[in-house]
């Protein structure tokens, strides 16, 4: 017996047949189809996809054979690899001095005949073949051998498509935690953009400019809520928007501890290009509820709902106070809060309906949402 020559390439060729997962990997119906086929157009009662690593020929899929694998030193796709542009054709192992006293020869499985094509990678290692497997002497016809030449063919581009599958997986995962850092970053900058807004409040007396400081403060907790969000999810595009409504209410509670704030929503994910608006609009109804809605000190409560149908969210957000006239507030020019509100509105394609009297102000916004939104249980 002659044991087959090692590849003087062999460190890097390993590495490369490592770097595709295979070995040792669960069986797949897409092999386990190209093997059948192969050796029902070959007549053959066994065909295998074999890998040659180190010490061993393992078996990704098998016809007619139990094992799993053999040891290298005794294998006949270890010769063919040697030679990655031809076929390695053995009409009869028992003539051929190379094979003569192999011990898959003398014993099981008792190989005969033997015909393998060999498997390139997608960087030009040969790192198996596809082989078929007879016990009795014959050879292909030349319809045959192009039969096997084009099935290894395909075995090689779908061994290529797995490989490049695993490298956009790994840089998919990569940018997701990218993503991640950003969004943590950049949640870090806007809270310390907040505790300066804040100690630069401190340092005022004019009441103007301290509710002009506060109101920014704000706006920059809204935002910064999302980023948080997103990098503590498993996503980076997508905040889960009930989750999101409460924190965002339990922060402007710290502030304004006489109103009770509660959150009613279905399970939502909306996308980022949403979710940044959305936050700033209901921070400032929510914070124009709290100043201007209620008398000073009144103890009051603030509803916030949100809900989905036929593709457009519906957000509700409500209080008990003394409403106010519409002409008086919602229209007046000179609102920056509003004005955020409706420009926000309008950059989604929203719509936004207020209406107000002596038992409290509600506004309704409906945005449509062009599959940005999604209900939680169908991405899970």
């Amino acid at each position: 017996m002659i044991a087959p020559q090692i590849p003087k390439n062999e460190a890097e060729r390993l590495n490369n047949l490592r770097s595709y997962c295979l070995l040792d990997s669960e069986p797949e119906e897409d092999y386990d189809n190209l093997t059948s086929l192969t050796a029902d157009l070959l007549e053959t009662p066994i065909c295998v996809i074999s890998l040659i690593d180190k010490d061993r020929q393992w078996f990704k899929s098998k016809v007619g054979l139990s094992v799993p694998e053999t040891p290298r030193d005794i294998s006949f796709c270890g010769h063919a690899i040697n030679s990655p542009k031809e076929l390695l054709i053995i009409r009869n192992a028992k003539k051929d001095p190379r094979f003569c006293d192999n011990p898959l020869v003398t014993g099981d499985p008792h190989v005969v005949f033997y015909a393998g094509a060999p498997l390139i990678s997608l960087e030009g290692y040969p790192f198996g073949t596809l082989c078929v497997i007879d016990y009795k002497e014959r050879t292909l016809s030349d319809l045959q051998k192009n039969q096997l030449t084009i099935l290894a063919q395909q075995v090689s581009k779908l061994l290529q498509l797995r490989k490049r599958n695993l490298e956009l997986r790994d840089h998919l995962h990569e940018k997701e935690i990218l993503m991640k850092e950003m969004h943590h970053r950049v949640k870090n900058n806007l809270q310390i953009i907040s505790s300066l807004l804040s100690l630069q409040m401190d340092g005022f007396d004019d009441d103007k400019a301290i509710n002009a400081l506060s109101s920014s403060r704000d706006r920059i907790i809204a935002m910064s809520l999302v980023h948080q969000q997103l990098y503590q999810n498993n996503g980076v595009t997508q905040v889960e928007l009930k989750k999101f409504l409460s924190e965002l209410l339990h922060n402007l509670g710290r502030v304004y501890s006489y109103i009770e704030m509660n959150v009613k929503s279905t399970e939502l994910m909306i996308e980022l290009d949403i979710a940044v608006p959305l936050s700033l609009i209901v921070s400032e109804l929510i914070t124009n509820s709290c100043k201007h809605g209620f008398s000073k000190n009144q103890h009051g409560s603030i509803q916030v709902s949100a809900s989905m149908d036929h593709d457009q969210l519906y957000l509700t957000i409500g209080d008990n106070g003394k409403g106010f006239s519409s002409e008086e507030k919602w229209n007046r020019p000179n609102s920056l809060g509003f004005e955020i509100i409706q420009t926000l509105t309008k950059q989604l394609n929203g719509n936004i309906e207020c209406t107000s009297s002596n038992k409290g102000t509600k506004f309704l916004i409906v945005i449509p949402t062009k599959d940005q939104i999604a209900d939680i249980k169908q991405t899970a």
